[in-house]
């Protein structure tokens, strides 16, 4: 057999013979200052992707030649590099502590030495991530970061999670506020596409915003994968992304292969789950008509007798009842391995679970290849692709809902079962809502979900100072979703139940080219840069097709339906940059970089879709500049300016036809123009933004501080306003408003005790957002985001953000309240009063690590002090005597307040009230005049401090196996959620009612509640 040679194969071949040319094998042993040899350390030739890690004796080996420079590293440890001068033998003893030269990923996914930062970047790592035991990666940081607000959607499996970045940064509630993500150098995308799924005819026709559940994409991405996690806040650290990263930046990096024999790590996990808070329900009164104490023919009302303390108790906790144990299964495997001329890893992961409403479940699996080479000394090559499908059957939420269901039903209905054959109108509430059962198994929406994020990255090092790389990657997904509604539902009723199939397209290209250079003027003054220009498109198409009315029972096709209705949509973006870096350092202790970029957006007029963005920032390290007293191991300042911005969504400038209703008709089709014009003078939005900072640390770095304070100047937003129908629209979109944000940002880590085998790590974030609506355009007034019951959430000219409105009791001057001549207080309805605000006044995290010999335990506290939350489901419990709130009734109370006097000349005085009444039960706690609209029993506070995370695990002793294949073996145990204190009285008030792309907060329940877990798992590694 002949032998061929192709050009790919001569160069690799070509490559690898140079390679090799003058290098030998150096051996040697990492240990720690204690004598304790370091498993897994790195060692790296720098400069190359040659590399290998310690065995478990702390030895390695590795391929170098003379001048070159080995690089070590290990968590926790200071990184040293040593040069290869003559030596086959290189042992390093490596210090503990936080390296003053510590490396993490910035813009573009430069690694940069923090030291030279003139601004505050976070950064978490794959330990850090993998031990809180969630599959989504947002979900993972929760507490772990200063300036971070994560929220999650529900308690569903694949529940979506939203994070908030130092503070909400549009006006806009359809615009949102989550983070650009880069994996590897790639955009990504993080979307919530939430689709139109209900019916023409019903309660729920006019809006299915919240529906479904539904995930955010981040979710796709394997825990496992990842190697680290920066977190880019401020816009001087995410200006060189330009417009897409107005709302910061998470850079993710992914795990690579090493040089050396094949490193196999296999990991298998299995969990339960609960839910962690429910409503508490009266058990004193049965169920009865709210005109009478008899009871009735259906169960509704809880406003019958008094239970009988001779017979059972027939009340039961339908919420405990209904819930059920969710399960989860987690397995996977991964192989890393390489040599001179190749590196790879490849990795497989499975995750299964079934959620605590019954018939709920998602499942993801994940395949991961990454691969480099370096094909000549100066040519490097690397490539990697991930694949994710995902998917599973969502819980119906929102109104008409299983949880809108159980808000209602009365404590005497067993919520675990239903008689058959099961008819709506029959059913035990005469078809006023649905048996939460039922609906759980007959109502469902299913997702299907492949995911492929592929990127090639290709360095050339033209010498020392110049370097070339270009990175080109695709993130393409595709959605495929049906949902089914059952005749016999609430919202399936009037159209005799339907079924809707979807299809959803995403896909986006990055495309970017980037020259690094460096030039040093002197010993003292050196300089560093790049330029650069990227692409980047996307591309979102989505077709849906709803069948209403079906013929044949139990038959969910689109041929067994009666009227077809058929919707689609198209959005293209485009977006072009050029960028520039520029970094001087004097003497390595003052940094200063100058950044500027300038981009050109598809969805602006021609002449306002280009823009510059400029940014500088600064570094001084005082302890190198100064002698300081010996305890000061790094006292650092830090001070940044920049401008960054937002483009428009697309297809908002001028107007666009839409397709008419009740078209086609026949053969005929008609369009219509649309309702919303758009400025054809709009300008991109820009943020000026000032960040200060300082960073300590003392005592070989056992103790650190890091504060920041950060301000922003948001102008010239974009909003859609109303105008005068007689333009023949009703909505306007154009640059209306401003608005200021400013936070403060502490970080407090230490290592107080450090002790032989044992050591405790602890750190703590806490961090302060605040914002005010600065100016709205004069004319357009108030900005409502969302209205339910009078508590309303709006921007008003000089107030807060996240400021809430609603009802108020009637008052006097003083705050007292104010009884009526029958002695109830009165709501007052002229006017809408500010009664709250729905975002934190603070937020902090306290994470805790201990380690004794091969035990590690650690746990995460974190706090939430404020926010004001509306729960959109305990109204209906309220109504209905439900719960707790309502036990008090058939007894006599006097009201705190006071009463008006009124003397004839018309003045006003007060006396105390002396009024007495009875609760009756419905007719108070049923009144919107004097109970169930007021802001005060509606608006709840949503503080809340709870047990983020617990993990304890153990690292088996090798000789345990008494195997040379079996490396080491760690078992896990993970909790996650399983404390929680808060003054709310429903469900936990952590879930948005929203689900995670919204801009709107305030508002919780009719979703699937927030749940507490329990993991065990098991790694082993070969």
């Amino acid at each position: 057999m002949k032998l061929k040679f192709t050009i790919p194969m001569m160069v690799l071949l070509l490559g690898f013979a140079l390679q090799m040319i003058g290098q030998r094998a150096i051996k040697g042993t990492v240990t720690s200052s204690d004598g304790d040899p370091l498993i897994g350390a790195s060692i790296m030739v720098k400069g190359t992707s040659t590399g290998v890690i310690s065995d478990l004796d702390g030895k390695y080996e590795i391929k170098a030649k003379d001048g070159d420079y080995l690089v070590f590293s290990y968590i926790g440890f200071n990184k040293q590099e040593v040069k290869v001068d003559g030596q086959s033998m290189i042992d390093v003893v490596m210090n503990e502590g936080v390296s003053l030269n510590e490396v993490v990923v910035t813009a573009l996914g430069i690694p940069r030495e923090k030291k030279s930062l003139g601004y505050a970047v976070s950064e978490v790592s794959a330990d850090e991530l993998t031990e809180s035991g969630q599959t989504n990666i947002v979900s993972a940081l929760q507490g772990k970061v200063a300036g971070v607000q994560i929220q999650t959607s529900s308690g569903a499996p694949g529940a979506g999670a939203s994070i908030l970045i130092r503070g909400i940064t549009s006006l806009d509630p359809n615009r949102s506020n989550r983070p650009l993500y880069i994996v590897d150098g790639i955009e990504i995308s993080d979307n919530t596409n939430v689709l139109p799924i209900g019916p023409s005819a019903g309660s729920n026709a006019v809006s299915s915003r919240t529906q479904a559940a539904a995930s955010n994409r981040a979710i796709d991405i394997n825990p496992e994968d990842i190697e680290s996690l920066s977190i880019l806040k401020g816009a001087q650290a995410t200006a060189l992304y330009g417009i897409r990263a107005a709302n910061g930046v998470i850079v993710i990096t992914t795990k690579k292969g090493v040089k050396g024999t094949p490193k196999i790590n296999v990991h298998y996990g299995q969990g339960w789950e609960n839910v962690n808070k429910t409503p508490k329900i009266q058990t004193k009164f049965i169920d009865g008509h709210r005109n009478t104490s008899l009871q009735r023919s259906f169960k509704w009302d809880m406003w019958g007798a008094i239970v009988n303390d001779n017979e059972d108790n027939p009340i039961r906790d339908i919420y405990k009842e209904f819930f059920r144990t969710g399960h989860i299964k987690n397995y996977g495997a991964s192989v890393s391995s390489g040599n001179d001329m190749f590196t790879y890893r490849i990795s497989a992961d499975k995750y299964n679970h079934d959620g605590v409403i019954p018939n709920t479940y998602w499942d993801k699996t994940n395949f991961t290849f990454s691969g480099g080479s370096q094909l000549t000394k100066k040519l490097n090559v690397s490539a990697n692709l991930m694949y994710a499908n995902t998917g599973g059957n969502r819980p119906h939420v929102g109104d008409k809902s299983i949880l809108s269901d159980l808000s209602y039903m009365a404590t005497v209905v067993d919520p675990t079962s239903y008689p058959e054959p099961y008819v709506f109108n029959k059913n035990f509430a005469v078809g006023i809502i649905d048996h939460p059962l039922f609906l759980a198994r007959h109502n469902t929406y299913i997702d299907d979900v492949h995911r492929y994020i592929s990127g090639l990255t290709v360095k050339y090092d033209f010498s020392d100072r110049i370097k070339l790389q270009y990175t080109i990657g695709l993130d393409n997904s595709s959605d495929a979703r049906t949902r089914i509604v059952h005749p016999q539902t609430d919202e399936g009723s009037k159209v005799h139940g339907f079924l809707v199939e979807q299809n959803l397209n995403e896909s986006q290209l990055t495309s970017n080219l980037m020259m690094l250079w460096n030039y040093d003027i002197n010993d003292r003054i050196k300089l560093n840069g790049l330029v650069g220009q990227d692409i980047h498109t996307s591309k979102t198409k989505w077709v849906s097709t709803r069948g209403e009315g079906f013929v044949l029972d139990n038959f969910y096709n689109l041929y067994n339906t009666t009227n077809l209705f058929v919707g689609n949509s198209i959005v293209n973006k485009r977006n072009l940059g050029v960028y520039g870096q520029v970094t001087m350092s004097y003497n390595n202790y003052f940094y200063l970089t100058a950044t500027g970029r300038n981009d050109w957006s598809s969805t602006l007029p021609s002449k306002n879709n280009s823009y510059f963005f400029p940014s500088i920032s600064a570094s001084l390290l005082l302890s190198d500049m100064i002698d300081m007293p010996s305890f000061v191991s790094l006292a650092k300042l830090r001070g940044s300016y920049s401008i960054v911005g937002k483009d428009a969504s697309p297809y908002k400038i001028g107007r666009y036809f839409q397709r008419a209703s009740n078209f086609p008709f026949g053969d005929v089709v008609g369009f219509s123009q649309s309702t919303l014009i758009g400025d054809v003078n709009l300008k991109p939005e820009f943020t000026k933004s000032t960040e200060f900072g300082a960073e300590i640390n003392l005592f070989n770095n056992r103790f650190g501080l890091d504060f920041s304070y950060y301000n922003n100047n948001l102008e010239d937003m974009i909003l859609s306003v109303p105008i005068s129908n007689a333009t023949g629209a009703s909505r306007y979109v154009t640059n209306a408003g401003s608005i200021n944000s400013n936070g403060i940002e502490v970080a407090v880590f230490a290592n107080p005790i450090k002790y032989h085998d044992f050591s405790w790590e602890t750190s703590i974030t806490w961090s302060k957002n605040e914002g005010k609506v600065t100016d709205i355009a004069e004319g357009i007034g108030d900005i409502e985001l969302f209205s339910s019951r009078g508590i309303t959430n709006k921007y008003v000219k000089g107030g807060n953000i996240g400021d809430i409105y609603g009802y108020a009791y009637k008052r006097n001057k003083n705050g007292d309240l104010i009884i009526d001549k029958n002695g109830y207080p009165g709501v007052v309805w002229d006017s809408l009063k500010l009664v709250g605000n729905a975002l934190p006044d603070w937020t902090a995290g306290w994470n805790n690590q201990f380690q004794y010999k091969e035990f590690s335990f650690s746990f995460l506290w974190e706090w939430k002090n404020g926010g004001d939350v509306f729960d959109l489901g305990r109204r209906n419990s309220l109504r209905n005597g439900q719960i707790i709130e309502t036990e008090r009734r058939h007894e006599q109370v006097v009201f705190k307040g006071v009463n008006e006097v009124i003397d004839g000349d018309g003045n006003v005085t007060y006396k105390e009230n002396d009024v007495p009444v009875e609760l009756t039960g419905p007719y108070f706690y049923r009144s919107s005049t004097r109970y169930n609209y007021a802001s005060e029993v509606l608006l709840e506070d949503g503080s809340w401090f709870r047990l983020r995370n617990i993990s304890l695990s153990y690292t088996l002793p090798s000789s345990l196996f008494g195997s040379k294949y079996i490396k080491g073996a760690t078992v896990s145990f993970i909790a996650n959620n399983v404390y929680l204190n808060t003054p709310f009285l429903g469900y936990d008030p952590e879930i948005n009612y929203f689900g995670s792309d919204s801009n709107i907060y305030g508002y919780t329940g009719l979703r699937n509640p927030a749940t507490k877990s329990y993991f065990l798992k098991l790694n082993l590694n070969f």
